[in-house]
């Protein structure tokens, strides 16, 4: 309650609360490495973001005011240029999240949500690449938790018939909230399954740090576990 009235007051995204998926821990002697950022508004730091590396998978939790979310995906990463974005540490590859609201995608064309995502994705992408789209498609992505699509497009050639291609994943999470997924790179299809499987969100004001306490607890002091 105490959030919602804060958000009232502030002008918060309120966002929705999807359990979090996260893979039992395996045995191991490698202790955990803990990575933090702070997040900000252009004036102030408004929350923070936390990577956990254990052994082959990597741990993201992002917590800013009315909005959290967490993935999980396989590998070693590093802090990507945006939030709720990683890359690999060859720099070969990146993945990154972006939550869409109803209200974010109200002013585009079409029935569903996910048609909406679609009208917005072909008209930012068209005014980022700077010509129109020769075609736009989108397929369902297979997901046993959510319902989701994959959008893609490719625009009309240049002058010396260069053609730029593009695709994003939209994944329907709670009713009127999209996650806008991306994976570039080696082993693209596994990372953005897992990502996708283990996604959760939440609007709880002490964000995900009760979970990184009992999932990890050797990353805290006796009395931080308290």
């Amino acid at each position: 309650m105490l959030t919602r009235i804060l958000a009232a007051l502030l002008g918060w995204r309120i966002g929705p609360s999807v359990p979090v998926r996260l893979a039992s821990r395996r045995r191991s002697n490698q202790v955990p490495t803990c990575s933090v950022r702070d997040l900000h508004d252009g004036r102030r730091v408004i929350g923070k973001e936390v990577i956990v590396f254990e052994s082959d998978k990597s741990l993201l939790l992002s917590h800013s005011p009315g909005v959290n979310f967490a993935y999980e995906i396989p590998g070693a990463w590093e802090w990507g240029n945006e939030p709720g974005a990683l890359r690999s540490l060859d720099g070969s590859s990146m993945v990154g999240v972006l939550l869409r609201s109803e209200k974010d995608l109200s002013q585009y064309a079409g029935q569903t949500l996910l048609d909406r995502a679609a009208t917005f994705s072909e008209s930012s992408l068209q005014a980022s690449f700077k010509r129109p789209f020769a075609r736009t498609g989108t397929f369902p992505y297979k997901s046993a938790r959510f319902n989701a699509m994959v959008w893609h497009g490719e625009t009309v050639p240049d002058e010396d018939g260069q053609v730029l291609r593009a695709e994003r994943i939209f994944v329907e999470i709670a009713p009127g909230w999209l996650v806008q997924a991306t994976a570039l790179g080696y082993d693209r299809d596994t990372v953005l399954a897992s990502l996708i499987d283990s996604f959760g969100s939440s609007h709880d004001r002490n964000g995900y740090w009760p979970l990184l306490r009992e999932h990890y607890p050797e990353l805290f002091s006796e009395n931080d576990r308290g």
